[in-house]
Order: structure tokens, then C-alpha cells, then sequence
């Protein structure tokens, strides 16, 4: 196990690094002194004491009576949950009274160039949707959500979908069917999701070199216009579904290369 890897998330919890050290040592050895922490754990001694009285505050450890005293850690268990718990209550405690001062970043737009950042997000949107969901996407990033997607908790679900993977979920599913020529004229693959009417995370992934051009936000009119997008997108992959012989005749083939051309009527 990377051991940086658990520092750094217990940091995530609160902990210091030699707070993070000194309770995974403990956990390799104990009970142990606080010479013999700071010897485990590469903590100078002279920070040892401060350490193990910060972590006795959260009881984190437990001293053993004795002489000299020795620690132990509290169990993983029962520590997990606690910090579970503590989590929770927090996220709880702010959910209920951050919206109470209001939203002052609600108009504002950041900009995402990185890949693994941008599918993060819609993760997170996902897993944050109360209501209905819809997007717009290649089987190669539908394929990044598709786990969230599953455990959605939300009963609305549209997806235009540019590919042929099979979609093992509950929704209403578009296969829009041009997705080589819509890349080739995007310069990348087109990704789009909106949630409950309010969150947009919309962009054109490099598939070469996995940039994106990207942006997020809740801008409410660039909320309804990628709505109003995908929407009639939506429209447009229903009627071909239904006269798509006698579109193919009126607009130039499968592509609909006449239909598309918005320079001439």
C-alpha cells in the first residue's frame, strides 16, 4: 500500500501529515511509546508529544496506563465510521445553511481544458441530480458515466447518444448516427450534460490528446440554451427515425448534408 496515498487522504480528513504518520504507525505497531511512534514513523521526537495529544483530543488513540504510558490506535471500524459520521453532519450542516446566504457565482463560467477533470465533473453532476438529467455524448465518455448513470437517483433521463454502445440504463435513448462527420466539422467530440435545469458542463474533447474545450456553469441562459439544443437535437433524430427514407431523398443522403446547410434554404 502507497502510504502517501493514505496520508494524503487522511489529510483530506483534517489530519496533519505527522498526525496521518503517527495513527498509521500505531497501526503497524502498537501499543507503542512515543519514542517508539516517532522512531516508526519518521516524526522528529521532539514533535512526538504534541502529535499524540493532538490525536488524543479527536481520540484517535487511547493511552494504556503504565509507566512508560503507551498508545494504541482506535479501531479502523470503528474509526471509519466515526469519520463517516463527522463527514456527513458537516456536508448536512452546510447544505442546509450555505444556500442561505445566497449564490453569488451562479452567472459565472470556468473554463476546462483537462480530460480526466472535465468526465469528473459530469460524475459529480450526476451523482448530485435530483430531478432529470439529459446529455449529449460519444460511447467513449458515456462509457466513463455509464456506473453513475446506473445509480442515478433521478427518474428523467434523455441521452443523445453518438455511437453504438449498448446502454444499460432506464431512459429515453437517441442514436444520432453521424458521429464521424459531426466530429470531423466539431474538431473533436461534442459532450454536453445538464442537470435539474440549473448545472451545464458542455465541450469538444481532442480525442488525440485528451484536451477538451470545455466550460461549467449555471448560467441560466446558457442553461436553456443547451437545453433548447439538445432538445431539438432530440427532434431532429425522431423524425429520421420515422421518414428517414424520404428525408435521405429530400436532404442529400444519410448525412443530410442539405438540411445541415444553414446558408441555403
Amino acid at each position: 500500500m502507497d502510504l502517501s496515498k493514505l496520508i494524503d487522504k487522511l489529510g483530506r480528513l483534517g489530519f496533519s501529515v505527522y498526525e496521518a504518520k503517527a495513527y498509521l504507525s500505531l497501526l503497524k505497531n502498537s501499543p507503542a511509546t512515543g519514542y517508539e511512534i516517532a522512531k516508526g514513523s519518521g516524526i522528529p521526537p521532539s514533535k512526538i508529544y504534541e502529535v499524540v495529544s493532538k490525536l488524543l483530543a479527536r481520540s484517535v488513540v487511547s493511552p494504556l496506563s503504565g509507566k512508560p504510558v503507551k498508545y494504541i490506535p482506535q479501531n479502523i471500524k470503528v474509526f471509519l465510521k466515526n469519520q463517516k459520521n463527522d463527514f456527513n453532519d458537516t456536508l448536512d450542516f452546510l447544505d442546509k445553511n450555505l444556500p442561505s446566504l445566497g449564490d453569488s457565482v451562479a452567472d459565472y463560467l470556468w473554463n476546462v481544458h483537462d480530460y480526466a477533470d472535465f468526465m469528473k465533473r459530469a460524475q459529480n453532476l450526476i451523482s448530485a441530480a435530483e430531478k432529470e438529467i439529459i446529455l449529449l455524448g460519444w460511447d467513449s465518455e458515456l462509457e466513463l458515466i455509464m456506473d453513475y448513470l446506473k445509480k442515478r437517483n433521478v427518474k428523467k433521463l434523455a441521452i443523445i447518444q453518438f455511437g453504438a454502445m449498448q446502454l444499460s440504463v432506464k431512459g429515453a435513448i437517441y442514436n444520432h448516427g453521424i458521429e464521424r462527420i459531426l466530429e470531423t466539422e466539431k474538431g473533436g467530440r461534442m459532450f454536453s450534460i445538464v442537470t435539474d435545469r440549473s448545472n451545464l458542463l458542455q465541450g469538444v474533447i481532442d480525442g488525440e490528446k485528451d484536451t477538451v474545450r470545455g466550460v461549467y456553469t449555471s448560467h441560466h441562459s446558457l442553461v436553456e440554451m443547451a437545453i433548447d439544443y439538445m432538445t431539438h437535437e432530440i427532434y431532429t433524430t425522431k423524425m429520421y427515425d420515422k421518414f428517414a427514407e424520404e428525408m435521405d431523398k429530400k436532404f442529400g443522403g444519410k448525412d443530410l448534408k442539405k438540411l445541415r446547410n444553414i446558408w441555403k434554404p
